[in-house]
């Protein structure tokens, strides 16, 4: 027993030493490893002054355990904007976050901004951990929870679950034939309703809101038409823009023409983040020239769409 319990303390030793010769990055990344492989299902951790409750078996959990966020990059390059253009103020004050998965935008954008949120989800699974991560922080007295989805017309939406991307999700339109069969591993009905209708439900007045951020697989159309009267105010829009995912929703050749009816100017994500005060807004004709240029490697791209009368 004795020999035993000395072979067990040295192994200890040499595992730990192991260990603290690796660089931060390759501990959390073994880490994280080793939690799938050992059946983990939840894990809370701290990282850069936040609490995130996460699946050890998601991408975007993967990215925030390991990298310490999710779009870290993009986040900021919004939040010096909205600075900048002046568009937070005492009275509009609320960044809708739609498509918020477990909380990555929303978040950090409150904790660092001090604004307000309006968080939208509407697969159950996600929006559990969305609760979880808003209480963790204690901000639940600043982010409002919507477990819906956002649709043109009010009703029942079917999402198909993807494996291992809890931000891949998407509303089952069509064939959905584009996504491999193994990827899919269920379905769940969701109540939808229009992005205005989910507004006035959470007790908010359109004049409150800010921004929106929309990260919808897809349904970027749906967000875009069921909120003119935020558009018709001012409201600046965040959006993923991902040509498979639009033609998967049946709106990729008509996405361009429909932003803009609403939006007049947008600046790619990628320019703001590299140029950023010096970013230059470019003209609504030369959206889907944007949309066309993505390659199937760099997969989608996000842009402000700025509408009529707010500045670049």
């Amino acid at each position: 027993m004795k020999l035993e319990r000395l072979l067990w303390e040295a192994r200890r030793r040499l595992l730990s030493r192991f260990v603290a010769s690796l660089s931060a990055h390759r501990r959390r990344t073994l880490t994280w490893r080793l939690m799938g492989d050992t059946g983990i299902r939840s894990v809370a951790f701290e990282r850069n002054g936040l609490v995130w409750n996460i699946r050890p078996h998601d991408d975007i959990g993967w990215s925030l355990f390991v990298k310490g966020g999710y779009q870290v990059a993009e986040i900021q390059a919004l939040q010096d904007w909205m600075s900048r253009s002046g568009v937070l103020t005492g009275t509009r004050n609320v960044v809708i976050d739609a498509g918020a998965n477990i909380g990555t935008t929303c978040v950090p954008l409150v904790h660092q901004t001090g604004c307000r949120a309006l968080a939208i989800e509407p697969v159950r699974d996600n929006f559990r951990y969305l609760r979880r991560n808003v209480e963790s922080n204690g901000l639940s007295d600043r982010i409002v929870l919507a477990n819906k989805a956002i649709a043109r017309t009010p009703g029942i939406l079917k999402m198909c679950l993807t494996e291992g991307a809890s931000g891949g999700h998407f509303v089952a339109r069509g064939s959905g034939r584009e996504v491999p069969d193994h990827v899919i591993t269920g379905y769940e009905e969701v109540e939808a309703d229009t992005l205005a209708g989910i507004v006035a439900s959470a007790g908010l007045s359109v004049d409150e809101i800010a921004l929106v951020w929309a990260d919808v697989q897809g349904c970027e159309l749906d967000v875009i038409e069921s909120g003119s009267a935020l558009w018709e105010r001012g409201v600046p829009l965040w959006a993923e823009v991902e040509p498979r995912s639009l033609r998967r929703q049946g709106t990729l050749e008509v996405f361009a023409r429909a932003a803009a009816a609403h939006f007049d100017r947008f600046i790619d994500a990628g320019d703001l983040m590299r140029s950023g005060e010096k970013a230059v807004p470019r003209p609504m004709r030369e959206f889907e020239g944007l949309i066309e240029g993505i390659t199937p490697e760099q997969i989608n791209t996000d842009v402000l769409l700025l509408p009529p009368g707010i500045r670049g």
